[in-house]
């Protein structure tokens, strides 16, 4: 994964960026709003949306965030595909 460094100069900007899932100009802050991104759609119940970004996030983000889904629905014992986009059955 390519370091997160940053010059401490600008680091508020880059994290308005990331949070608002805008372009850093960076592949590990990208992979972050990402991450980020799909998480906050898989807490939302819009499962099948989140592994979709998960899956498409390039690195050892992405393929932890497959990873995390991948035991959070086996611990749940619920099929992803069997939910709705609003988390219910």
């Amino acid at each position: 994964m390519p370091e997160l460094a940053t010059p401490w100069e600008g680091f508020d900007e880059l994290l308005d960026r990331v949070e608002a899932r805008d372009e850093t100009g960076h592949p590990g802050w990208e992979a972050m709003a990402e991450t980020l991104r799909s998480y906050r759609l898989w807490k939302s119940g819009a499962r099948d949306r989140a592994r979709r970004i998960a899956d498409g996030t390039k690195g050892p983000l992405g393929e932890a965030m497959t990873a995390w889904y991948d035991e959070l629905t086996r611990r749940t014992g619920i099929s992803p595909t069997r939910l709705t986009a609003t988390g219910t059955r």
